[in-house]
């Protein structure tokens, strides 16, 4: 098992939060958001104070990704491109190494990332506005897990445009980026 490290200091703030001492707006770090802390205190109030907890959290995180994947792949190009999917994620050294046995925030990400892909992906290909919402939440809640995940709006925003003109119109653009900044 890897070393702890600089993941303690998120972890204390989940504590933190478990214990009632605080109820903080951002992570250890002011750039990320308190999502991850406030899951984890959930954890902690569920199973205990144990050490293992938070890497347990993130390691079960990044095992869920992988079916999220296979359905993303599915609905882009059928079974066998989101079973090719799903493999090549499941054995990726980055994904298991680092993804999922570190306890950081930014380890749910790519897990949050790829509901959000896959949610708008079934909205804009399946007319479902709804989705579309659960989509842009699902995207807030991985920005506020790591600013990195900005990198995905120009995809999006271009999906949006190409596949969703229909939405363009009416008040689901506004809802959708509020829905976006209630997750953020």
């Amino acid at each position: 098992m890897p070393r702890y490290t600089d993941e303690l200091r998120e972890v204390q703030v989940g504590l933190q939060i478990a214990r009632g001492e605080a109820l903080p707006l951002t992570n250890f770090d002011s750039y990320i958001g308190a999502f991850y802390n406030y899951l984890l205190a959930g954890a902690f109030l569920v199973f205990g104070e144990h050490l293992h907890i938070p890497r347990l959290l993130i390691a079960t995180s990044s095992a869920a990704t992988i079916p999220v994947i296979y359905l993303l792949g599915k609905g882009i190009g059928g079974q066998a491109t989101g079973l090719v999917a799903a493999i090549l994620l499941a054995g990726n050294a980055q994904h298991i190494a680092n993804g999922s046995h570190f306890a950081h925030s930014h380890s749910l990400t790519p897990a949050l990332s790829a509901l959000a892909l896959w949610l708008i992906w079934r909205a804009l290909h399946g007319g479902r506005p709804r989705t579309l919402l659960a989509g842009a939440f699902a995207f807030g809640l991985a920005l506020q897990t790591h600013p990195t995940a900005i990198a995905l709006v120009p995809g999006i925003a271009a999906a949006y445009f190409l596949q969703g003109r229909r939405w363009l119109h009416g008040r689901l653009p506004d809802l959708t980026v509020g829905a976006a900044m209630l997750g953020y």
